[in-house]
């Protein structure tokens, strides 16, 4: 009877994680139409790179994965480097098919977010707004090269 409990609590806790993932999906979509409609290409690509991307992709390939695994492993009671770790480099990977798909971008991308990972890993608090600042300011980076 406790395991099913555990079960029914898993499952709802990944049908409201889904579901807050698909609710900032298109919110992302809206506020990239209305801000490119409004302010410009580079204006948008500014604030994409800075504020929205960064929220959007540390939920998807951080926070989501991370914290459903992290809950799974409590209810499941396996060590968490045996699931987390395989779990990192698979949502790292695409992480980096996301940007580009090209090998060297699978490789830099892929690094970087193994990297954002660990660092979401080992803080303690404020773990998802340092994350997405780190990621805020690597795509400013990229983005002031590349322009």
């Amino acid at each position: 009877m406790e395991t099913l409990k555990r079960l029914k609590s898993l499952l709802r806790n990944k049908f409201i994680s889904v579901s807050l993932l698909f609710t900032i999906y298109l919110v992302y979509t809206k506020c990239i139409d209305f801000l490119y409609n409004n302010l410009g290409e580079f204006s948008i690509s500014v604030l994409e790179a800075l504020i929205i991307t960064p929220i959007w992709e540390e939920a998807v390939y951080r926070y989501g994965p991370i914290e459903i695994i992290g809950r799974m492993e409590k209810s499941l009671k396996i060590d968490k480097f045996y699931i987390l770790t395989p779990a990192i480099i698979v949502v790292s990977l695409m992480f980096g098919f996301n940007h580009d798909g090209t090998a060297y971008n699978v490789l830099i991308q892929g690094v970087l977010g193994i990297i954002l990972s660990i660092v979401y890993l080992y803080l303690t608090k404020y773990k998802f707004l340092t994350i997405v600042i780190l990621h805020g300011i690597w795509n400013t980076l990229v983005l002031y090269f590349n322009f």
